[in-house]
């Protein structure tokens, strides 16, 4: 945590706590923890962040075209001139390129990325040919959209149009999916800036 008045506040309530014998101190310390916790919510929801995820070199162009029109984006659609959106993308290419993706450690990095933030926006592209003409998206916007609903953060999918609905259908049919042609990425963003707002909006009305 960053220094404030309420960290202040919290390391010495813990410094006290720790005096105390069990059971006494173990209640106390989990009502702290969770004053912290509940804390921090609040704090990442007055700094809104959107964690962009997406598959393959392709994604990865998209994803920065996306994460510089989020970064112009008012939070509160009526106030043009207010507070933007901050943008978190989890990996930059190099990362994504390395031999040992799964290791835990990279899936730790990710969740820690995505626990700053409010919404989660994925960019889902063909990345691998199957062969007989085909190609499939990688598996990363898929994987780091479960996390996110795991967090409570609300999905949204932009996904090239010729993939096909198998892929996500199951799951994702009627929520926040926006279908974009190759080559025409950008005339998508406006929809998606609308449902970031309104989500954002949803999340503020519930604190």
């Amino acid at each position: 945590m960053t220094n404030s008045p309420f960290n202040d506040d919290l390391i010495l309530a813990k410094n006290r706590v720790s005096t105390l014998k069990d059971p006494e101190k173990t209640a106390r310390l989990k009502h702290i923890n969770q004053i912290a916790h509940d804390y921090s919510e609040r704090a990442k929801f007055n700094n809104p962040k959107v964690f962009v995820s997406y598959n393959g070199e392709g994604g990865y162009q998209l994803a920065k075209e996306a994460e510089l029109f989020l970064r112009k984006l008012p939070v509160n659609i009526d106030l043009p001139n207010g507070k933007k959106f901050g943008v978190e993308t989890g990996f930059r290419q190099q990362r994504r390129d390395a031999t040992h993706e799964s290791d835990p450690s990279v899936i730790q990095h990710i969740k820690i990325m995505m626990q700053a933030c409010c919404l989660y926006v994925g960019i889902v592209v063909d990345e691998y040919n199957v062969g007989d003409g085909r190609s499939v998206p990688g598996p990363w916007p898929m994987f780091e959209a479960g996390m996110a609903e795991a967090l409570g953060l609300p999905v949204i999918l932009m996904v090239q149009s010729d993939i096909s609905s198998q892929y996500w259908k199951k799951i994702y049919y009627g929520k926040r999916l926006i279908s974009f042609e190759k080559g025409k990425f950008g005339a998508s963003l406006s929809f998606c800036a609308t449902l970031a707002q309104k989500n954002y909006a949803i999340i503020r009305e519930s604190l």
